[in-house]
């Protein structure tokens, strides 16, 4: 698979793991959490969102640059700016998980369940935003020369890991 197939593919994960979410959301909104679904929910923000986000800081978006237009860089400016609020969101919601398997209590399930609620919301809205303006001109701009670009620079991440 190559780059942009695992960035789609990865955007396909995160769209359909949407509803797991907001599943997840549900649950904390009105039943008890179960500890092994927030465990869950910690290795999916890990996996899917934290590691989505240095691929496309570290590899797709610095080849985008040199090719898209100055609007859709604007764009890419936007998205990478706010990848570090969903960063943070992740950590609190972290910080709130082991608060809540530490002192199960009403004030504890409430923190888990506002940043779940902003990491949802968050991720929803850029998500489509990167569907919408970004991902869905890879084509029109892409050649060859910046697919071999994509693919340099994803072989240089996956050596540092």
């Amino acid at each position: 698979m190559d780059i942009i197939e695992q960035l789609i593919a990865q955007h396909r994960t995160v769209s359909e793991s949407i509803d797991i979410l907001r599943k997840v959301h549900h649950m904390l909104e009105t039943e008890g959490a179960f500890l092994e679904d927030i465990e869950r929910l910690r290795r999916f923000f890990q996996t899917e969102i934290r590691d989505h986000i240095q691929l496309e800081e570290e590899v797709f978006f610095p080849v985008a640059r040199q090719c898209y237009s100055a609007e859709k860089v604007a764009i890419i400016d936007e998205l990478t700016e706010e990848h570090p609020h969903i960063i943070k969101a992740l950590e609190f919601f972290d910080k709130a998980a082991v608060d809540y398997e530490q002192n199960v209590t009403a004030q504890t399930r409430q923190n888990l369940r506002d940043v779940s609620r902003v990491i949802i919301e968050t991720v929803i809205d850029h998500a489509q935003k990167e569907d919408r303006e970004i991902f869905n001109v890879v084509g029109k701009c892409f050649k060859d020369k910046e697919f071999k670009e994509l693919e340099l620079a994803y072989f240089r991440l996956m050596q540092k890991k």
